[in-house]
């Protein structure tokens, strides 16, 4: 059962203590020269799943991860790369600089998006606190292929320099399609792969000639968000008071309402729903409560309205859910356990 799985430290020649292989690393004319044989190794986590494809300049490796505690997970530094942590569970996973990697000057960190971009030989890693589950995506890129469409879309050279936990939406649809087509059984279609890598490829270059806002204007300051997150997440059950949270950081209830949804693109209420599903993601990994304890320790009325705002946040059912999770984590011949202690 998932319940029952628990992380197990990497053994000290740094390999995962347990991995079930996706679809073998395919290669295609064109590929990158590099071994990716372990691109990405996670220590204090355990990799369930793994997949990986290559197409023409592009590499892809699918993680899915459980861990217990803490975890921290080294980098391949061969290849320039891409990060992107597409789904994580229980806490935060971030992504900083390992090492001595070059001057402070050259690094771009935002600390507000799953995406980092990684140049070739810049040692990256990341940490984890209270994360259960990961699935993170590592797409290595020919790094002179990538400068050839960087100076095409751009109009002028320029090296490539690191940015961390940024938010681009087109990077982010690309990783998701990229993910789906290292698991995809149609392991013979190419061509789609090497059209998502182009298209990857000159997202990168757009992405990386316009450096997003770290502050929007009207918005609140990473402090006052952080401040007031912290107090909504101390209390998730209760809905506090919007003259309540506006009183935390000294603003009217129009002004705190304003900037909020300005930081973070929802209002107050929403962002304490999708806090309580994301809450609710980590209890449900630990099959420790029922549904209806659930519900309840975060807020929701009854099992029912905790059932109705998972479906329309998630797009599935809590039980649909962590059956899923099960079968990515043990395969689908494995036996699962769906009842949930009362």
């Amino acid at each position: 059962m998932l319940a029952n799985a628990r992380a197990t430290a990497l053994p000290s020649d740094g390999h995962p203590a347990s991995i079930k292989s996706g679809l073998p690393l395919r290669s295609a004319e064109g590929s990158p020269s590099w071994s990716a044989t372990d691109p990405v190794v996670y220590h204090g986590g355990v990799i369930t799943q793994r997949y990986r494809r290559t197409w023409s300049h592009v590499s892809a490796t699918l993680d899915y991860v459980e861990a217990e505690h803490s975890m921290k997970v080294e980098i391949d530094s061969s290849s320039a790369r891409i990060s992107v942590v597409l789904e994580v569970v229980g806490g935060k996973f971030v992504v900083d600089a390992a090492g001595s990697s070059g001057p402070e000057s050259d690094l771009e960190r935002f600390n507000e998006g799953p995406v980092s971009i990684l140049p070739k030989s810049f040692r990256a890693g990341g940490t984890s606190e209270r994360v259960r589950f990961l699935r993170h995506l590592l797409v290595q890129v020919d790094e002179s292929r990538l400068q050839d469409v960087y100076d095409e879309v751009t109009g002028s050279s320029g090296k490539l320099i690191p940015k961390l936990m940024f938010l681009d939406q087109r990077l982010m649809d690309l990783s998701k399609l990229i993910a789906h087509e290292c698991q995809s059984s149609l392991s013979d279609d190419s061509l789609f792969g090497d059209t998502l890598a182009s298209a990857m490829m000159i997202a990168l270059a757009r992405s990386h000639r316009q450096k997003p806002r770290s502050l929007a204007r009207g918005g609140m300051a990473p402090f006052q968000l952080q401040k007031v997150q912290r107090h909504m997440l101390d209390n998730i059950a209760e809905t506090a008071a919007l003259s309540e949270l506006a009183e935390i950081v000294t603003m009217s209830v129009a002004h705190f309402c304003r900037a909020f949804k300005i930081s973070t693109g929802k209002a107050p209420h929403q962002w304490l729903i999708e806090a309580r599903i994301e809450t609710a993601k980590s209890l449900l990994l630990r099959k420790e409560m029922s549904l209806a304890h659930v519900a309840l320790t975060l807020g929701f009325c009854d099992q029912a309205h905790f059932t109705r705002t998972f479906s329309k946040i998630v797009g599935t059912t809590p039980l649909a859910w962590i059956r899923d999770k099960a079968l990515a984590a043990h395969g689908v011949d494995a036996p699962y356990d769906y009842e949930f202690s009362g």
